[in-house]
């Protein structure tokens, strides 16, 4: 018996288990896909509530009695808060979610204080 080719069971396993492995692979890459978007959009959200946060701290330490707008990206949703807690002391609360998941909201708190 000549040992020098494979047969036919032995090509047949190797095919078996390389299509397993392809296959465990495949159903790895749409949770991989849904992962990127999410941490895209995550990070998105969280410099557009801290552009926010930098804006409304900038707007308050000019004018402490000034109002605050709120600077929204496209595909995100923005709100935003001023509490004043006592005459020298306001909290700024900047919530940003993306339109498709508003459930995954990223908020940003900040204390500015009059100088």
């Amino acid at each position: 018996m000549d040992r020098r080719a494979f047969t036919f069971l032995e090509i047949l396993f190797t095919v078996v288990i390389i299509s397993a492995g392809l296959i465990a692979i495949m159903n790895w890459v749409p949770v991989a896909i849904q992962t990127k978007i999410k941490t895209e959009r995550r990070t998105k959200a969280i410099f557009l509530a801290q552009k926010n946060i930098e804006e409304a701290k900038r707007t308050l330490l000019s004018n402490f009695d000034s109002g605050v707008t709120w600077t929204v990206s496209e595909g995100f949703n923005c709100s935003g808060n001023v509490i004043n807690e006592g005459t020298n002391l306001k909290t700024i609360t900047v919530s940003v979610w993306h339109i498709e998941n508003p459930s995954d909201i990223t908020t940003f708190y900040n204390k500015v204080a009059r100088r």
